[in-house]
């Protein structure tokens, strides 16, 4: 459990960690351009803070208040964030304004 001291400092990194990992995905994956460079970002950051509520969620709760699915593998829960945010991207999102670079 995070205590109130550190949040601030794990909701920072949490941030800044994905939205590097997701930034680098979309670059690597469409080609983001002038016209459609400012959509793209706030993609990033809309799933930038979603990623950080459900994880600060997950991490300030009391482990006997949350699922125990959180607790036994929370890794699948990130997988399933990330798993979303690529449909997401990929299918309704940047395919009207970026053209995919190669098979995502």
């Amino acid at each position: 459990m995070v205590n109130s001291s550190n949040r601030d400092l794990v909701a920072s990194y949490l941030g800044h960690s994905f939205s590097t990992l997701l930034t680098t995905y979309v670059e690597e994956h469409y080609d983001i351009n002038d016209e459609n460079r400012q959509k793209a970002e706030f993609i990033i950051a809309f799933y930038r803070y979603a990623f950080v509520g459900i994880m600060m969620d997950v991490m300030t709760k009391d482990p006997e208040d949350t699922p125990s699915e959180y607790n036994e593998n929370p890794e699948y829960y990130v997988d399933l964030i990330l798993d979303t945010i690529e449909h997401d991207i990929t299918d309704n999102i940047l395919m009207n304004v970026a053209k995919p670079l190669k098979d995502a």
